[in-house]
């Protein structure tokens, strides 16, 4: 999705091709097969130490902490507007209640824990408004890219040649 989102913002027309998980796609790009992979920094970090790999932009706001000579998105492409990460915390379909019960309350001890530890700093805690706030901005940037997408899928081809 942030490479349709990249199309749209940058005004380009990036092919996507689809990948079973990040290693696979470094794979590719370090080999040269593909020219570039959207994935978290993280991950590319490695390959860049190694030389495998340039990293071209990071896509926050900010130029990262940690790689002060990257540059971010917003830099190259200012219009560009990463949608929030956020993380949800799944099980296997099936799991007993109680554990569900047990995970969620220790899961809001820790929130709330780091919420207490915030505010005892005095940063202001707003985090749910800023929260969903993030989450219907990520879902309207989302959908449109969806839509986007869709909307060109007809006679796009495979990397095999066959049609989808």
């Amino acid at each position: 999705m942030m490479g349709e989102l990249f199309n749209q913002t940058a005004g380009v027309r990036i092919k996507h091709v689809p990948y079973r998980g990040v290693a696979p796609a470094m794979q590719d790009v370090i080999s040269g097969h593909i020219p570039m992979v959207f994935i978290s920094v993280s991950n590319a970090i490695p390959a860049m130490q190694t030389g495998r790999v340039k990293i071209l932009a990071v896509l926050e706001p900010t130029r990262y902490a940690k790689l002060p000579q990257v540059r971010s998105m917003s830099e190259i492409v200012p219009a560009f507007q990463k949608p929030s990460s956020w993380f949800g915390f799944l099980g296997p379909a099936g799991l007993p209640h109680e554990i569900v019960t047990r995970l969620n309350a220790e899961m809001v001890k820790a929130l709330n824990a780091s919420r207490r530890a915030r505010q005892a700093r005095g940063q202001r805690d707003d985090g749910d408004r800023r929260h969903a706030r993030a989450i219907r901005r990520a879902h309207a940037a989302m959908a449109s890219c969806a839509t986007a997408r869709s909307s060109r899928r007809q006679g796009y081809r495979r990397n095999d040649g066959g049609m989808r």
